[in-house]
């Protein structure tokens, strides 16, 4: 309560290792460094950690699956939402979680989904959600609409106000979509993580590095980077929203390339050098060091590094850019361009996970 942030990780921490039997150190630490803004990894062994000790908590449970879903690691994140269902077969958080998960992965799968909520009984609104979900995949507006009528104004309006706001937009009421979209996202800004607050001090930040970029900067840099044992990757960034997923699936039919899709290896590597202050001091053999790092984390996630040509695939690795002239100097950038008002309402009425870039899109104003 006092701020003192730093001090209650360590106790927590103390508190988790003299009572390994108990749950709760572990789950107020993972809320703690969800708050300070921690690296997904270090969040997902807490959770892996606090998931091996008794009892098995929802929260916990679906928080796993939330940050198993983002490292592409499909079939753990659904065991973990599984888990859930098989203590409480009516867990509205859990159904709607997977059906969400399908909607993102195979949405084919919607349907059997539809036929278990059924089949085990599942009250309202989860039936009515999941129908919404498979009218948005078969493009039927209209009933998507109508199947969300009897869902409370109140219940998941991050979810519910997308799909209302989506069903709107396509049926051409501009008004009534712009409404749903922005109680989706004023839903969103007032999480207890304080995710505007948070968006503020990612666009100082950015502000403060673009400061520091100067020529002269750029010019006391350690020591050369040392020849290249392999060809560089390419580098596919944009604003979000603005195409790169259209077109790394389209170079994803090019036999020499290969692509990978948003996967967090550069920030990994940004992570153990000691991120942006660390760049220009860094020399030879650190920047060569942190290319086969680099290689074998995009290994690792699948990649195949065996390719002619690796395109790395991230709109934010736009802010990567000085790490990369680091360790690739000859990289190469394909810039993908959209009118700024469509990204910009493009992202407004996206239901983005709430992270520091992401959460500046609740708000129009932040977003520009």
């Amino acid at each position: 309560k006092s701020r003192q942030l730093a001090e209650a990780e360590r106790l927590l921490r103390t508190a988790s290792d003299r009572f390994p039997a108990d749950v709760e150190p572990l789950k107020e630490l993972f809320a703690l460094m969800k708050r300070r803004e921690s690296p997904d990894e270090k969040l997902h062994q807490v959770l892996e950690e606090a998931i091996g000790r008794p009892p098995h908590d929802k929260d916990l449970l679906l928080a796993l699956s939330g940050h198993r879903m983002l490292a592409m690691q499909m079939e753990a994140a659904e065991r973990a939402c599984r888990a859930v269902l098989d203590a409480n077969p009516h867990d509205a958080d859990a159904w709607l979680d997977l059906a969400n998960f399908y909607e993102h992965t195979d949405r084919d799968r919607l349907t059997g989904l539809l036929a278990e909520i059924e089949q085990a009984a599942v009250p309202s609104p989860v039936p009515e959600i999941v129908r919404a979900f498979m009218h948005r995949r078969d493009k039927r507006y209209s009933e998507g609409l109508a199947a969300l009528e009897s869902v409370q104004p109140d219940f998941k309006p991050w979810m519910v106000d997308e799909l209302k706001g989506h069903f709107l937009d396509k049926l051409g009421d501009a008004n009534a979509a712009f409404a749903a979209f922005k109680r989706m996202n004023d839903a969103a800004a007032a999480e207890p993580e304080d995710p505007v607050a948070r968006a503020k001090r990612y666009r100082s930040q950015l502000r403060a590095r673009l400061d520091s970029m100067t020529g002269d900067w750029l010019a006391g840099w350690k020591a050369a980077a040392p020849p290249a044992e392999r060809q560089s990757p390419v580098f596919l960034v944009g604003f979000p929203r603005s195409g790169t997923t259209l077109l790394d699936t389209m170079l994803m039919g090019h036999p020499d390339a290969a692509v990978m899709e948003e996967k967090p290896v550069l920030d990994a590597i940004n992570r153990e050098i000691g991120g942006f202050d660390a760049i220009a001091d860094m020399d030879a053999q650190a920047v060569d060091r942190a290319r086969a790092d680099y290689f074998e984390g995009a290994a690792r996630v699948g990649a195949d590094t065996t390719r002619k040509v690796l395109i790395d695939k991230n709109p934010f690795h736009l802010m990567r850019v000085p790490l990369i002239h680091r360790l690739f100097p000859d990289a190469r950038f394909i810039l993908a361009l959209r009118h700024p008002a469509d990204v910009l309402l493009s992202c407004y009425f996206s239901g983005f996970r709430p992270t520091p870039p992401l959460s500046n899109f609740l708000r129009l104003d932040s977003a520009a």
